[in-house]
């Protein structure tokens, strides 16, 4: 966070590991604290399950374009394959 810090950036918000932590800029180090500056009255808190979800969701879109990516490939080597097949067939006719 030093380059926030250098940049002058008040306030950041990190989530890591289910917990939400919010550092408040003072002087050129930042300082843990429970509220926001920005939004005092709001209840940071609760938005780790909202963030839980998002990160689930995030998490089933990559392993279903994984899948997608891997059935691909797998279709490609099909049609590779039976296209050599299919050519060294033509070869071997004069």
């Amino acid at each position: 966070m030093p380059i926030y810090a250098r940049l002058g950036v008040p306030e950041v918000w990190r989530y890591d590991d289910g917990q939400l932590k919010i550092y408040l800029l003072e002087g050129q180090e930042y300082v843990e604290t429970d509220t926001s500056r920005a939004l005092p009255m709001f209840p940071v808190h609760e938005l780790i399950p909202f963030i839980d979800q998002c990160n689930a969701s995030l998490k089933l879109t990559f392993q279903v374009s994984s899948f997608r990516d891997a059935l691909h490939i797998q279709a490609v080597s099909l049609i590779c394959s039976a296209s050599s097949v299919r050519d060294r067939g033509r070869s071997t006719v004069p």
